[in-house]
């Protein structure tokens, strides 16, 4: 049976870091990156001129006040899964690696702590609630 977490990632500390770290232009990208949960963990988002989409840089950080509710329904799905699947819980143990900001959509990647693996979860903002589109 795979263990959850539920509400392990802080939306107080994630705001604080987000707020905290400037972030890095590459391209035409921006990018915020700091520590989660003992891991490595970036935030992406298109970047206009040299300078974070103001409005993209909103919506990161509306993310970041959910980050534990996107989490949960993250992991809620996972144990539904390994439990109708019978595999081993070691294939849905999984960590948020990094979000993806681009409108309308926002894409948490998840990584295995444990199996090598990669898993999106998308979620789209529709009437003023996030709802997930892909699992």
């Amino acid at each position: 049976m795979l263990q959850t977490r539920f509400d392990r990632y802080s939306s107080k500390y994630c705001i604080e870091q987000f707020e905290k770290n400037a972030p890095s232009i590459i391209n035409e990208e921006a990018i915020i990156a700091f520590e989660l949960d003992g891991e490595d963990f970036e935030i992406y988002m298109p970047a206009i001129s040299g300078e974070p989409d103001q409005d993209s840089l909103r919506i990161a950080r509306e993310v970041m006040a959910h980050i534990s509710e996107f989490d949960n329904l993250v992991q809620q799905s996972n144990a539904s899964e390994c439990e109708r699947t019978g595999l081993d819980p070691r294939n849905y143990d999984l960590y948020l690696a990094y979000i993806t900001i681009s409108k309308p959509d926002i894409k948490l990647t998840y990584y295995g702590y444990r199996v090598n693996t990669e898993w999106d979860a998308i979620f789209n903002k529709n009437s003023g609630e996030w709802k997930k589109v892909n699992f």
